[in-house]
């Protein structure tokens, strides 16, 4: 660690969960994993660093034990900020077949929260960096100064890379959370279906800014707020892309040792994983592809053989992806689009359009 990386602030923006109507919160299990994770990502910060929680308007009905959380350690400054509705709305029209009236939103819920959090960047001076991460994503203090100083050994154009750690545990198992070893297993087999791409991310040859964690230096914040599309569904890859259009660099770090950073998700049963894989799937209707549908690599069916727990884990995964993808294409053929509920919002994708819908029902706009 340098010195200059050990001056270097951080602003946190916390994208505040909402449980109020998910099913889950019949089963303590993913409120537990959510707060835990919350607690160790506040582990991290250190005197000087801030931390906004960012919430919508329906953030105020989580359960009460998860705002017993936002103490902070010492020297951590908090607030709460706002993420306010952004543009025009259309009026309730009958949408498809759903039952119930829905409200068509500009833009999703979490790229509010984005443009909120951007702003907070931009406005933070010179000398840090955004942090936007997921509600899964655990890390340490350690890998915080580790990516500085990968993001200023990648500097372009007079700005340090954008820059994200990247790691094979996508669920990881939490103290006293109680989540089936089978269904970490599912979710990394699902997710991990190259092992070659880690050299791709090495290479600076794909993504290089991704959603569950990244740090943003705040000189990017104000450009990025002047570039990017809302209507892309894959916030990160927009972030990504309109990275590289102002002409400075996006890096990943593949990270290698779960104790700096790993993913541990409120999932806890088939069901929850099966909702992800679909979201996943939808994601890919605008380029016509997804990394979930493509033929293994020799490597990737070597790797399965080698290790037989991975081996079941994955063919287990695949069945989900393909069920899933039928029912995807079936709505698609039926209606020239599919959708998929995340939250409270339902979001609509279509067949090689990159814009995506976002819908809300009335019954859950004044509850």
């Amino acid at each position: 660690m340098t010195k200059d990386t050990a001056k270097v602030r951080f602003i946190v923006a916390e994208f505040m969960p909402v449980f109020h109507r998910m099913p889950e919160v019949r089963d303590p299990r993913p409120v537990k994993l959510t707060g835990d994770d919350f607690r160790q990502r506040r582990q991290a910060l250190a005197d000087g660093d801030f931390t906004y929680y960012i919430e919508d308007k329906y953030t105020k009905l989580a359960p009460r034990g998860l705002w017993g959380l936002l103490d902070s350690p010492r020297g951590v400054t908090w607030d709460f900020h706002h993420a306010h509705s952004r543009g025009a709305q259309t009026g309730y029209i009958k949408v498809f077949d759903w039952d119930g009236h829905w409200l068509r939103l500009s833009m999703s819920d979490r790229w509010s929260r984005i443009l909120a959090a951007l702003e907070l960047g931009r406005d933070a001076g010179t000398g840090g960096y955004l942090i936007m991460p997921a509600h899964d994503a655990v890390y340490t203090r350690d890998l915080l100064l580790r990516l500085v100083a990968f993001s200023q050994e990648h500097a372009q154009n007079g700005l340090p890379a954008a820059v994200s750690p990247f790691t094979f545990y996508k669920h990881s198992p939490l103290a006293d959370a109680d989540i089936p070893a089978d269904i970490i297993d599912l979710v990394n087999a699902a997710f991990n279906r190259d092992p070659a791409f880690r050299l791709q991310l090495e290479r600076g040859a794909a993504q290089g800014y991704w959603g569950k964690m990244g740090l943003i230096p705040f000189e990017m914040c104000g450009e990025l707020l002047q570039t990017v599309d809302t209507g892309i569904w894959e916030d990160d890859l927009e972030l990504d892309r309109a990275i590289t259009a102002l002409g400075y660099a996006s890096r990943t770090l593949w990270i290698d040792d779960p104790a700096q950073y790993r993913q541990a998700l409120f999932v806890v049963d088939e069901a929850g994983v099966r909702h992800i894989i679909a979201r996943h799937l939808h994601y890919s209707l605008r380029t016509g592809g997804s990394a979930l549908t493509q033929p293994l690599t020799d490597m990737a069916r070597y790797w399965r053989i080698v290790n037989p727990r991975l081996g079941v884990a994955a063919a287990r995964a695949e069945r989900i992806i393909d069920e899933e993808y039928a029912k995807m294409m079936q709505r698609v053929a039926q209606y020239g689009a599919s959708w998929v509920d995340w939250g409270d919002y339902r979001y609509v994708a279509r067949p090689y359009d990159p814009h995506v819908e976002v819908w809300e029902n009335s019954r859950n706009a004044y509850e």
